[in-house]
C-alpha cells in the first residue's frame, strides 16, 4: 500500500538484498544476535595504501576487515556488508557468496578483507551492517546491525 522501492537491479541481486535486510531486521529483535558460533570482534575501514580511513571519497576504494573469533570449526560462512543512506535505503550490499567467494572451513581468530574498488556513494553519512550467515546463507552467526558509520 504505502511501499517504497529499496532498490532496483537484477533480480538475483535484489533478492540476496531483500533476504538479508529481512533476516537482519529479524536478528535485530533477538537479544542474542545469532547463534554465535562465530562473533565479529571487529571492523575497520582501509583505504587504498592500507591505512585505517573514516572517510572515503566518492571511487575510491575501500577494503573492510571483519575480524572475528570462531567458537568452533565452521564450514563456509558468508560474510557481508551492507550500506545504508541517512534515510535508511540500502545504497550498497555485499556478500561473499554472491561474489563466488567460498571461505571454506574456519575456526579460531581470524579476518577477512572485503574490497570495494570503486565505491560509488556519494559523501554523506552511510550507516554500515556487517554480519556473518550460515552456509544456508539463512542463518545467522553474528550480525552488527548499522552499528558502524562512515
Amino acid at each position: 500500500m504505502n511501499g517504497q522501492v529499496k532498490a532496483e537491479g537484477e533480480p538475483s541481486q535484489i533478492i540476496d538484498v531483500y533476504r538479508s535486510s529481512v533476516d537482519l531486521n529479524k536478528e535485530k529483535k533477538r537479544e542474542n544476535n545469532g547463534s554465535g558460533e562465530i562473533k565479529i570482534s571487529k571492523v575497520e575501514l582501509f583505504d587504498a595504501v592500507n591505512s585505517i580511513k573514516g572517510e572515503f571519497g566518492v571511487n575510491e576504494s575501500v577494503m573492510i576487515r571483519i575480524h572475528y573469533s570462531a567458537y568452533k570449526m565452521v564450514r563456509n560462512p558468508i560474510f557481508g556488508v551492507t550500506f545504508y543512506s541517512p534515510e535508511d535505503f540500502i545504497v550498497s550490499h555485499i556478500r561473499t557468496d554472491a561474489d563466488n567467494i567460498t571461505i571454506g572451513e574456519i575456526s579460531g581468530e581470524g579476518f577477512i578483507d572485503l574490497n570495494i574498488e570503486n565505491l560509488n556513494l556519494l559523501p554523506n553519512l552511510y550507516k554500515i551492517s556487517v554480519w556473518i550467515l550460515q552456509e544456508d546463507g539463512l542463518a545467522v552467526y553474528d550480525a552488527h546491525y548499522k552499528e558502524h558509520k562512515y
